[in-house]
């Protein structure tokens, strides 16, 4: 091999000092490093277990020398843990970690995790649920009403029956409904069915509180007559008047009389008439719900009279 004469001495120099020392070697690159203090480290180690009504603020102190970043990760949505910072540079650094407290009953956790690239340190938040309040107190039945206080009810009628108890706000617990005589009256939440004439009671039992309802059942009447149809009369002689219902055995209600002429004939509400002066009244007697039935009084115009055409109704 030939070498030429090299006339810059200084650049030969250099070119051959190139050619021996070999290929230039790359940069040494750093890898992560995250140190926690000893305190932090140890909430990493066990965790963070909150109360339910906690609202403390835990803090995490570490270091890295490089940038890193926290995420917190829950099955649920995690905006009840609160972070001071979620990412930061390379250096010491501080994080303060906060919860908000558990309304609910269910306890609930979520996972913080640190990174520094590959790195990555985890640390487990949990919180207590709530304890649920006592259930108040039952406000016991004192009292209990019925309406209507009695009824009065003919044979097939249906009437309804209700309660109140005091105090307003007690708790009812139970409700029972029941009759002394299932014969005359039967009752199923508070509606009575009269079945037969005669007299019961029915009860309504709250909790322990009863309260009660006499109740009356009659047969109504079909129709009413009087036992006379017509009458004479001398003045200031009386007659007294009778009312009978059919059936027999309905129950008799409240009868109202009236004169058509008070001048010549008057009556009473008990049916007594008194005659007053000459001529002619009629007597009409009325029962609600009934056709009314008439007695034509005649009234003689002297004492001396006599009781002819008297027409008297035989009860049958």
């Amino acid at each position: 091999m030939r070498f030429l004469p090299c006339l810059l001495p200084g650049v030969c120099l250099a070119l051959l000092l190139s050619c021996t020392d070999g290929p230039a070697q790359p940069e040494e690159t750093e890898l992560a490093r995250m140190e926690l203090s000893a305190e932090t480290q140890a909430v990493f180690d066990a965790g963070i277990r909150f109360g339910a009504s906690d609202n403390p603020e835990t803090t995490l102190s570490f270091s890295a020398n490089k940038p890193w970043t926290i995420s917190v990760e829950a099955t649920r949505a995690v905006a009840w843990i609160s972070l001071s910072a979620y990412n930061g540079p390379a250096g010491d650094a501080v994080v303060r970690v906060s919860v908000q407290p558990n309304t609910a009953t269910e306890a609930r956790s979520a996972t913080l995790s640190l990174y520094c690239e590959q790195l990555k340190k985890q640390l487990v938040i949990s919180q207590e649920g709530s304890t649920p309040p006592p259930p108040p107190e039952p406000v016991a039945v004192e009292k209990v009403t019925l309406s209507p206080a009695s009824l009065n009810m003919p044979v097939g009628d249906m009437a309804s029956l209700s309660y109140t108890v005091e105090p307003w706000n007690a708790d009812v617990e139970s409700v029972t409904w029941s009759t002394s005589d299932a014969s005359v009256v039967t009752v199923e939440r508070g509606m009575v069915t009269a079945a037969g004439a005669g007299s019961a009671v029915v009860t309504v039992k709250v909790n322990e509180v009863e309260a009660r309802c006499p109740v009356t059942v009659f047969i109504p009447a079909g129709y009413i007559v009087l036992n006379h149809e017509s009458y004479t009369l001398a003045p200031k002689e009386t007659v007294q008047l009778e009312v009978k219902v059919y059936p027999e055995d309905a129950a008799m209600g409240k009868v109202s009389w009236v004169s058509s002429d008070s001048a010549v004939a008057t009556v009473d509400q008990s049916g007594l008439v008194k005659g007053l002066q000459g001529g002619s009244a009629v007597i009409t007697a009325t029962m609600e719900g009934l056709a009314p039935k008439r007695c034509r009084i005649t009234v003689l115009s002297t004492a001396s009279g006599n009781h002819e055409g008297t027409v008297s109704k035989q009860w049958e």
